[in-house]
Protein backbone atom coordinates (compact mmCIF):
# COMPACT_ATOMS: atom_id res chain seq x y z
CA UNK A 1 0.00 0.00 0.00
CA UNK A 2 1.31 3.69 -0.53
CA UNK A 3 0.20 6.99 1.29
CA UNK A 4 1.85 9.31 -1.46
CA UNK A 5 5.14 8.13 -2.65
CA UNK A 6 6.04 6.40 0.88
CA UNK A 7 5.21 2.36 1.44
CA UNK A 8 2.72 1.89 4.37
CA UNK A 9 4.45 -0.59 7.07
CA UNK A 10 2.07 -3.07 8.37
CA UNK A 11 0.98 -2.99 12.19
CA UNK A 12 0.01 -0.99 14.78
CA UNK A 13 1.35 1.40 17.26
CA UNK A 14 -0.15 2.14 20.80
CA UNK A 15 -0.10 5.30 22.32
CA UNK A 16 -0.48 5.37 26.42
CA UNK A 17 -2.79 8.39 26.60
CA UNK A 18 -1.94 8.20 30.65
CA UNK A 19 -5.71 8.73 31.88
CA UNK A 20 -7.48 11.21 29.41
CA UNK A 21 -10.55 11.57 30.05
CA UNK A 22 -12.61 11.68 27.02
CA UNK A 23 -15.91 13.40 28.68
CA UNK A 24 -13.46 16.18 30.28
CA UNK A 25 -15.00 19.46 28.95
CA UNK A 26 -12.64 21.30 30.43
CA UNK A 27 -8.66 21.29 29.27
CA UNK A 28 -6.26 18.15 31.14
CA UNK A 29 -2.71 18.41 30.88
CA UNK A 30 -1.41 15.04 29.90
CA UNK A 31 2.55 14.82 30.21
CA UNK A 32 4.58 13.73 27.30
CA UNK A 33 1.41 12.84 25.20
CA UNK A 34 2.49 15.39 22.27
CA UNK A 35 5.41 13.45 21.58
CA UNK A 36 4.35 9.89 21.79
CA UNK A 37 1.37 11.30 19.33
CA UNK A 38 4.27 12.50 16.92
CA UNK A 39 6.63 9.48 17.60
CA UNK A 40 3.39 7.31 16.78
CA UNK A 41 3.15 9.46 13.55
CA UNK A 42 6.63 8.66 12.27
CA UNK A 43 6.33 5.01 12.46
CA UNK A 44 3.48 5.20 9.80
CA UNK A 45 1.48 2.40 11.43
CA UNK A 46 -2.34 2.86 12.37
CA UNK A 47 -2.54 4.05 15.90
CA UNK A 48 -4.49 2.84 18.39
CA UNK A 49 -5.04 4.84 21.85
CA UNK A 50 -5.17 3.20 25.05
CA UNK A 51 -5.49 3.95 29.21
CA UNK A 52 -8.42 6.28 28.56
CA UNK A 53 -11.56 6.66 30.17
CA UNK A 54 -15.01 7.47 29.80
CA UNK A 55 -15.48 9.93 33.08
CA UNK A 56 -16.96 8.08 36.31
CA UNK A 57 -17.49 4.84 34.06
CA UNK A 58 -13.45 4.33 34.39
CA UNK A 59 -11.11 2.83 31.87
CA UNK A 60 -12.45 2.11 28.43
CA UNK A 61 -11.06 -0.43 25.69
CA UNK A 62 -8.28 0.51 22.93
CA UNK A 63 -9.71 3.14 20.37
CA UNK A 64 -8.17 3.47 16.92
CA UNK A 65 -7.60 7.04 16.19
CA UNK A 66 -6.26 8.42 13.13
CA UNK A 67 -3.83 11.61 13.74
CA UNK A 68 -2.95 14.96 11.59
CA UNK A 69 -0.14 17.32 12.48
CA UNK A 70 -1.73 20.44 12.36
CA UNK A 71 1.58 22.03 12.85
CA UNK A 72 3.45 24.20 15.73
CA UNK A 73 0.88 26.92 16.28
CA UNK A 74 -2.27 24.30 17.11
CA UNK A 75 -0.10 20.95 17.48
CA UNK A 76 -1.70 17.21 16.66
CA UNK A 77 -5.42 16.34 16.02
CA UNK A 78 -6.08 12.43 17.13
CA UNK A 79 -9.88 11.77 16.09
CA UNK A 80 -11.95 8.91 17.09
CA UNK A 81 -15.64 8.81 15.67
CA UNK A 82 -16.93 12.05 16.68
CA UNK A 83 -14.61 13.01 18.98
CA UNK A 84 -11.26 14.96 18.14
CA UNK A 85 -8.95 15.03 20.61
CA UNK A 86 -6.54 18.20 20.39
CA UNK A 87 -2.90 17.88 22.01
CA UNK A 88 -1.18 21.28 21.91
CA UNK A 89 3.17 21.21 21.95
CA UNK A 90 2.63 22.03 25.30
CA UNK A 91 0.63 18.70 25.79
CA UNK A 92 -2.66 20.29 27.09
CA UNK A 93 -5.27 18.48 25.28
CA UNK A 94 -9.04 19.28 24.33
CA UNK A 95 -11.70 16.93 23.64
CA UNK A 96 -14.20 18.29 21.00
CA UNK A 97 -16.64 16.48 19.92
CA UNK A 98 -17.79 17.06 16.21
CA UNK A 99 -21.29 15.22 16.15
CA UNK A 100 -24.18 17.93 15.47
CA UNK A 101 -26.04 19.04 18.15
CA UNK A 102 -29.90 17.60 18.18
Amino acid sequence: MKAGNEIMKAGYVLINASGLDLLSESTQTIAGLYDKCKAAMATGKMIIAENIIWGDDGVISPIPVFAIDMGSTYGIYLTASTLQIRVSPSNVVTIVNMAPAN
